[in-house]
């Protein structure tokens, strides 16, 4: 009788990249809604205020910067990922990076929905 291994899910640094921009996109859409089309908003990020401010460029500027910032982000992400997969195989085990790479992102994904929620919240009026 032979043992059935089960196949392993690997996480590529691509797909942590889509996830990470999906959500900012969402969180960037709602900021503008709420700029553009409700009165008394204001940007909580000094940075991108200031650039909103100046209008279509600026809004160009902050999303080619946090575009940049998040590849820097995952490059870096991937980086450190490569002495986990040295651990993997001198121990002979996987999962560490994939757990690595699952931890960070959640921890990010969840700060940004945390931010949408109360974006949406605030467009709603509760």
């Amino acid at each position: 009788m032979a043992i059935k291994i089960k196949k392993q899910l690997k996480i590529k640094l691509r797909y942590v990249f889509f996830i990470l921009v999906g959500i900012w996109t969402v969180d960037f859409i709602t900021t503008i809604i709420a700029l553009n089309f409700f009165i008394g908003f204001s940007e909580a990020n000094k940075c991108a205020a200031y650039l909103f401010n100046l209008g279509w460029y600026g809004w160009f500027i902050s999303f080619f910067l946090t575009m940049s910032m998040l590849f820097l982000f995952t490059f870096i992400l991937g980086y450190i990922g490569k002495s986990f997969k040295k651990l993997e195989e001198k121990k002979n085990v996987v999962g560490y990076y994939n757990l690595y790479l699952a931890f960070v992102t959640g921890i990010f994904v969840g700060f940004e929905i945390l931010v949408i929620i109360n974006n949406v919240s605030l467009l709603l009026g509760f």
